[in-house]
Parts: structure tokens; sequence; C-alpha cells
């Protein structure tokens, strides 16, 4: 980009003089026109032009140069550069002037004796300069980062080769701002560091993001734009951004964090040519994963079914990595209300189980995510990460599955591991299938199990009963017992004075008409309640 400032530097200018408007001179400037006719616009048009004349055509009325200036100035014309001394100037008028400050319309003055095809010379040179060098330089972009698309290089490949060619950092980002790759240079600013460190733009800066529209702006534009500085909340640094498009739909944004140097024109041309590139890896990305999700998807169902024997089975779980000699675990996701068990939740796990294993499949499946691994690499530090990813995630582990034909077993009892602890509504996030004891039991055990069961009965009472619901009584109970009857817990995990709590179980005690005092009483009474969940909840879905 060439600013009027700078072409004023060059020594044809060495006699020029600003004489108003000389806080547009950081406009650039796209071409030069010499003119002496009144009608400028009409005959250059809008936009960055540079006007040369010699005041030949210009208006002698005072209102009609005030009227002539804020056209060219709403035109956004770069400027006008008047010879004086000659014929029809000897310097600017006084309403020119005034209009041009106003405006801030850059006025210059050279002399007569300076030839006007030695001003277009110097700045058509300077221009097709710097119009060459851009071409030079966007061919050398073109190459580099095409060289890494053809070489099967990914995101985090052409993150860091965009950063060597710009000398900015760079972030790679999918349509919902999680972070898919980066490339460090020099000082970042509080909210980039964020988004390194958690994955994904901070909900402040994403909300800023959309309230001003930057976001509906990419999508209608599909042009980079400029966001500016929000140090209030630790964006200290302007951005650019780019859309990254497959068939007008946004795949992800590419960013351009500026560091010592202001963002320019270059940096608008490198990174629209880097969204083209990355929309190119994501899209070949994008077709491999869809590859592999209908292979697994295939894999899954056969897997699952009663006869998964077969030579196709053996192949494409092959294709896949999966060994199926070797002891399997079944694992289901279950995310929060709200979220999609979708490919896309599944690509945000996978970075987490390849740490682990690449011998795996990870599928949607009806409300959940499947997850098939060796039986060796499941352990406690695994789960603990993928709730790290999402912490509302409730996760159901089956029991190892020896062979082939278990596998379907094993996903049962993962779903039902699952399922247990979801009616069970506890702090627990993580439920197997092994340890769920005489829970299993419980969840099998038909309705008329507990038909003429005094403790089951004395827990319908609490559940049903308008006051003791309204007590809170049936819930009070479970958590007394499930503390082992330990009154000072109890009170701290119900968050109430111990006055209360035992007030509270006087009431169960004399609704059941029985004593908490008993263990026989308490092991039977919290049975009851767990097998009371566990019924009800079955029967009402």
């Amino acid at each position: 980009m060439i600013t009027l400032s700078k072409l004023l530097k060059d020594p044809v200018f060495k006699s020029a003089n600003v004489v108003a408007g000389a806080a547009g001179l950081e406009q650039p400037v796209e071409w030069s026109h010499i003119i002496d006719v009144p009608e400028v616009i009409e005959m250059v048009g809008p936009g960055r032009n540079l006007i040369i004349t010699t005041g030949q055509g210009l208006p002698h009325d005072p209102q009609a140069q005030t009227r002539f200036v804020a056209e060219l100035a709403q035109a956004g014309l770069a400027g006008i550069i008047i010879s004086v001394g000659g014929k029809f100037f000897q310097t600017v008028p006084p309403a020119f002037l005034a209009a041009a400050e106003v405006w801030n319309f850059p006025v210059i003055t050279v002399p007569r004796e300076i030839p006007f095809v030695k001003i277009t010379r110097t700045i058509h040179e300077q221009l097709i300069s710097q119009h060459y060098a851009m071409l030079k330089r966007s061919d050398h972009i073109h190459q580099r980062l095409t060289h890494i698309v053809l070489e099967g290089g990914g995101l985090q490949e052409l993150a860091e080769a965009l950063t060597e060619l710009v000398n900015r950092a760079v972030t790679i980002e999918d349509p919902s701002l999680n972070l898919l790759a980066y490339a460090k240079h020099g000082e970042s600013d509080i909210a980039r560091q964020k988004s390194i460190e958690t994955g994904g733009t901070p909900e402040l800066i994403r909300n800023f993001v959309k309230e001003q529209g930057i976001l509906s702006q990419l999508q209608h534009s599909l042009k980079p734009t400029i966001v500016p500085a929000w140090p209030e909340h630790g964006m200290t640094k302007e951005r650019i951004v780019s859309p990254i498009m497959v068939e007008r739909e946004i795949y992800g944004y590419l960013w351009l964090i500026a560091g010592d140097e202001p963002l320019s024109e270059a940096d608008a041309m490198t990174i629209e040519r880097a969204a083209i590139v990355a929309a190119l890896i994501m899209l070949k990305d994008t077709t491999i994963k869809q590859t592999v999700a209908r292979l697994q998807a295939d894999v899954v169902s056969q897997l699952l079914s009663k006869h998964p024997h077969s030579l196709a089975l053996a192949d494409k779980a092959n294709r896949l990595g999966l060994d199926l000699e070797q002891a399997q675990r079944v694992i289901l996701l279950r995310p929060p209300a709200g979220v999609l068990p979708s490919l896309r939740l599944a690509d945000k796990f996978m970075p987490v189980v390849r740490d682990y294993t690449s011998n795996l499949i990870l599928q949607p499946l009806g409300q959940n995510l499947i997850l098939i691994l060796p039986d060796h690499v499941y352990d406690q530090t695994l789960g603990r990460a993928l709730l790290e990813r999402l912490p509302e995630m409730k996760i159901g582990i089956g029991a190892v599955a020896p062979t082939l034909t278990d596998l379907a077993q094993s996903y049962e009892q993962a779903k039902e591991a699952l399922e247990i602890g979801l009616m069970l509504n506890g702090e627990s996030r993580i439920f197997k299938f092994e340890e769920l004891g005489f829970l299993h039991w419980l969840y099998h055990l038909p309705p008329q199990a507990t038909t003429n069961n005094r403790y089951a009965d004395w827990v319908k009472i609490l559940a049903t009963d308008e006051r003791a619901a309204r007590a809170q009584l049936l819930y009070t109970l479970e958590i007394f017992l499930d503390c082992g009857g330990n009154a000072a817990e109890t009170a701290r995990v119900l968050g109430i004075h111990r006055n209360t709590l035992a007030y509270r179980l006087k009431q169960i005690e004399t609704c059941c008409q029985t004593s908490l005092t008993e263990p026989e009483t308490r092991l039977n009474l919290q049975i009851a309640i767990k097998s009371f969940h566990l019924t009800k909840d079955s029967a009402e879905s």
C-alpha cells in the first residue's frame, strides 16, 4: 500500500507543500490522473485516485468550491495536486482550503516549473513497482502454501508456514471458534494466550465478535476483515480474520494477530490465499473423516450384531487398525442435554483418546458416542481426560470382551451402567459395569418383587406423601444413608443445620413407624431407595 505521505518523500515533490487536509495523507493511492475540467468524478470515477490539475477547471465561486471539495472527498479520492504560480492560480482560494480541512482532504501545491509528466511518472513507477512486488510475493506465498497441500500437510503445518511468511502469530479455529492449530510469533496478548490454553476463544471475546457483527459480515462478504483491539478485556492487539469457506459453508476462521507492525494490505492478501489453502486441507480432512466414519459405522453395526464373524468384517477392522484378536472394551459417552452426539463431538474427544492408542473406534450411536478400544488402554486417567473436554458428560463402561462375539455383551453392559448412573443421578460421572454389584440385580428386578415389602412401601410413602415430599424427606434419608448414617456429614452435604437434620429424621421415623438406629433397617431402606429410583425411572421411560 502506497500512501500520499510516502509519495511526497520522493525528490520530485521536494518543492511541494501540503496546504490543507494533512490528516488524510495516510490514505492509500491507487492511481493518478491529470484533469483540468470540473467533471472530475465523471471522468475518473470514485476510488483512491490522486488528481493533478493546473486549476483551470476549478470553480471560482467560494460556495461552489466548498461543494466541489465535498464531492471529491465523498467520492473517496485520495487528494489533489494543484500547480501554482502560473496562469490560473497563484495560491489556492481560502474557501477551497477550509473545505479541505473539514473533510481531511489533502491539497498539495507544486510550482508550475515541475512538469506534470514527471509527477505522474514518479507516482506510476512506484505504484507499478509495488504491484509487481505484491504479485511476486503473492506467487511465492501461493507456491509455499500449495506445497503444504501437495505434501499432505495439515492445518498445523499451514499455521507455521504462514507465521514465517508474515511474521505474525496465527490461529486457525473451527466455526465455533475452537482452536484447531496455532503458531506463535513475538509477544501475544492475554486473549490469545487464553485461547491457546483453553483450546478456544474465551466466551467474552466470542460474544464481542458476534455483537460486532464480524462473523455475519464474514459470511456475507467472504473477505478478510479487521477486528479492532479490545484492551479492557485482554485483546490489546488488532486482528485480521478470514473465513475458511467451502461451497459457501464456513469450515472455520483463520486469524493473524498484529505484532509490532500494523496490519497491511499484504496481510489481507496473504490471509485470503491461506484461507483457500486451509479450505482445501479441511475439505480433504472432512472427506477422509466421512469415509472413515462410514467404515466405522459399518464395523460397529456388524460387531454389535448376533453374527459378527465375517471375512469382510476382518478386512474393514484391519483398515481401521482394530485388532479383532485382541480383547476389547466398549465405553459409552453420553453428552449433556443440548449437545448432540455428532462426528464433530467425536473429533473433540479424538485427540484425548489418541494419546492412549491409535487403535480405536469412536462413533455416534443413538444418544451416545460409542468408543471401542483395546482393554489394556482404559484407565482412570483416560476417563478424567475425557471429562475435562466435556465436564457434564456421563460415561458407561462395559466389561472386557475377550472375544469378538462378546463385544455386543460389553456394549449392553456399558449401556446398563450408563442408564443406572443416570437414574441414580448422583455426583459420579463414570460408571463401570464391573462395579455395579447388586445395582445390576436391582436394575433387572421385576416390579412385583417388591410387593408387600415394607421397606419399599415406606419409600413410596416418603415419595408420594405431599407433606413428606415438601419436606424433602426421601432425599434427606437417601443422603443420610449414603453418608453411612453420619449426621455431621449429612448436614454438610445437604447444607442444613444439624438441628434441622435431626427434625427431618424424626419425621421420617414417625412417617415410617420405624427407627433409623438399627443397621438392618438402614441397609434395607438404602436398597429400597435405589430400587425405587431404578424401577420408577424405568417405568417412566
